[in-house]
């Protein structure tokens, strides 16, 4: 002790501890290993430290400070009190077991603590199962070849694994082969050390507190070639001056937190603490609550994978290559979110939610065959697809709500389960925009310049959303239109079947529009511009009239009404070699009829008795009218009971059916206007 009292006494007084000091880091082998001298200079080393900075101050605080550092030796003593502080004293490394390794002699116990200060290069091996209180390397570096065994520290106060204690230590560590398990952990404990421990393959390091890389030093921590570690909580980066790098790296190599995983000071204050955490290389970290990424963090992901309970940045997100899974919380993508306001995901990405995701106005996810999972999406931003892909489900969601102000566009296939459309799906030029849910459209689809846009599920276009442009609209499950389908340049085809509901409206200016499904048309307008033609290739049916001036042409069958209708047509309507007009008679006078101000170019003539209904002699059936027939297929009209037939008075303006007793002696009563085209049958 009297050595002690006058190293003190010499610091107070003068700069001869200085020299001391040095003497101690230069030489720490020839400082004396033995008793009561090598285990307070450990301690001297902190009050170098403080004595330095104390002949800066003024003679009361000086006094304050050696008060100080007097009551910070007697609390280090209570703290350690029933442990002994065994020293590692062979440079050339050895058995950890090995008595002769140790200062004092022996190995530590249970309750000691093991300290490593040689200022040398080495490698520590195990030979079996290891407890002591606590381990803590100074100046060193070292390698733990622990051989399959573990190494337990069993103390919780103080912390029971500290590397770097005193300003201007270098620490580093490497365990191999084995499982280190401690409670908490400081890695660059104060201020003015570097510390770096690395976990290597075949090794576990378990903590089971708080794992701190980085406290007030700078401090590292590798996790390499299938290395495990797992703490309870973590941060990287903390007090003001210090840094924390963490890199997790290879396959097999992983990082688990149980709670929270804060990286970097709160602050981009230079003072601030600064922390990296770097994924790479198939590698993976985890954070089951919080991966928090502070004003003065970032973290790098390189091909590695990071799931968390929730994510949240103030500081940088560099997703270069890799997967993020977030697991029990929303994602936000905006200036707000923590992968900011555009995310784009290459084939090399990967973002999987388990919960909801926020796309904010003016923020953008690309998508370029990278992967994107998430129970519901609501896109008040842009979803742009620039996808070569159209068959792989890359975009999986459950719902996709597309907000007044969003827009969903590109090439790409949107595995939704359900679509909820308020803005707008666009697709334009060659691209080819599939989509695979059943979807309502309330807002806009677009066809812009050739554009494709397919539904896969049934698409219900409800009041006020509207279709429009010039391309190709593919519905395999078919539409119910309530809202407007607005044709409006060049060429449009839709192929599928559509249902024109009661206020359902479909206007015509493009050049050509081909329905090449059946449409029903119930609704309340359909409108071909004089210079546009329509053409239905499947049947068409329905009491909807067609307005407008523009061609229309019937490929199969035409039926006005689902029960009999009038319907009107005003332009021209031409029917193909395969297409039939069917006329249906009912009780009450009810029966289909068409008319037309233009031209009409018939078929086939189907009339049909609906419901078993039987006309009376003399009932008249005025069926078809317009500016102008042309009859170019047959008539085919009913047997009727009770001695009756159909007569056919046919005109270039109009056929008309009048029911008149059957004649006598298989004569034939023939119209005196039999000798154009139409052929009368009867059955």
């Amino acid at each position: 002790m009297s050595f002690l009292v006058s190293l003190c006494t010499c610091g107070i007084i003068g700069r001869g501890v200085f020299d001391c000091c040095q003497e101690v880091r230069a030489r720490p082998s020839q400082a004396g290993r033995r008793g009561v001298v090598h285990l307070w200079r450990h301690r001297l080393k902190r009050w170098c430290w403080c004595f330095q900075r104390g002949l800066k101050m003024g003679s009361s605080s000086r006094k304050r400070l050696t008060v100080a550092m007097a009551a910070m030796a007697l609390g280090g003593a209570a703290r350690d009190a029933g442990a002994v502080v065994k020293y590692w004293n062979n440079p050339d490394g050895g058995v950890f077991q090995a008595e002769a390794n140790w200062d004092p002699t022996g190995a530590p116990g249970s309750s000691d603590v093991a300290r490593f200060d040689l200022a040398a290069a080495y490698t520590v091996t195990f030979t079996a199962n290891v407890v002591n209180s606590r381990f803590i390397i100074d100046y060193d570096k070292l390698v733990l070849e622990l051989q399959g065994s573990t190494f337990s520290l069993t103390a919780k106060k103080p912390t029971s694994f500290q590397m770097g204690l005193t300003d201007g230590d270098v620490a580093r560590m490497t365990m191999r082969g084995g499982t280190v398990v401690n409670y908490d952990a400081l890695v660059a404990a104060v201020a003015g050390t570097s510390a770096n421990v690395t976990v290597h393959s075949g090794a576990t390091w378990e903590n089971r507190g708080m794992l701190v890389i980085g406290n007030a030093g700078t401090g590292g921590m590798t996790v390499t070639a299938g290395g495990k570690v797992t703490s309870r909580s973590a941060r990287v980066g903390v007090s003001a001056g210090s840094v924390g790098n963490v890199t997790v790296s290879s396959a097999a190599s992983s990082w688990k937190v149980d709670t929270t995983l804060s990286v970097g000071g709160k602050s981009l204050d230079p003072r601030s603490g600064r922390g990296t955490l770097w994924v790479r290389l198939g590698a993976t970290v985890e954070a089951g609550t919080l991966l928090e990424i502070k004003p003065a963090g970032t973290l790098k992901i390189d091909g590695g994978t990071v799931t968390v309970g929730r994510l949240t940045s103030l500081g940088t997100v560099a997703f270069n290559a890799g997967t993020i899974n977030i697991t029990s919380s929303d994602l936000a993508i905006g200036t707000s979110g923590p992968l900011g306001k555009t995310v784009v995901l290459p084939p090399t990405r990967t973002i999987n939610v388990t919960q909801n995701v926020a796309i904010d106005a003016g923020a953008q996810l690309v998508m370029q065959d990278g992967r994107f999972t998430a129970s519901e999406v609501l896109n008040s931003g842009e979803i742009r697809f620039n996808s070569g892909n159209l068959e792989g489900e890359y975009f999986v969601v459950n719902r996709l709500a597309n907000a007044a102000e969003g827009l969903v566009r590109g090439t790409g296939r949107v595995a939704a389960g359900e679509i909820d459309n308020y803005g707008e799906i666009r697709a334009s030029g060659a691209d080819q925009l599939i989509l695979t849910g059943p979807a309502r459209n309330s807002g806009s689809i677009v066809l812009d310049s050739g554009g494709t846009v397919e539904f896969l599920g049934l698409l219900e276009n409800a009041a006020p959303g509207v279709v429009r442009g010039s391309g190709m609209l593919n519905l395999h499950a078919g539409m119910n239109n309530a809202g407007l389908m607005d044709f409006n340049s060049g060429f449009a085809g839709v192929s599928g079947d559509v249902n024109n509901l009661f206020g359902g409206r479909v206007n015509v200016t493009a050049d050509v529009v081909s329905f090449q499904g059946n449409f029903v048309h119930n609704g309340s307008q359909f409108f071909v511009d004089e210079f546009s033609n329509v053409v239905f290739s499947g049947d068409v049916t329905g009491a909807g009239s067609f307005t407008g001036r523009g061609a229309i042409r019937f490929e199969q069958l035409y039926s006005p009404g689902e029960g009999p209708a009038h319907v009107s047509i005003q332009g021209p309507a031409t029917f193909g070699p395969s297409g039939v007009l069917r006329i249906g008679l009912g009780p009450a006078k009810a029966f289909d009829s068409v008319s037309s101000a233009s031209t009409l170019d018939l078929s086939d003539i189907n009339v049909v008795l609906e419901d078993g209904f039987d006309p009376d002699p003399g009932d008249v059936y005025p069926i078809v009218s317009a500016g102008l027939i042309t009859y170019n297929g047959s008539l085919h009209v009913p047997a009727l009971s009770g001695g009756l037939s159909f007569e056919v008075i046919q005109t270039p303006q109009s056929l008309t059916l009048v029911v008149i007793p059957e004649p006598t002696g298989g004569v034939l009563l023939v119209s005196a206007v039999a000798s154009l085209a139409m052929r009368r049958r009867r059955r």
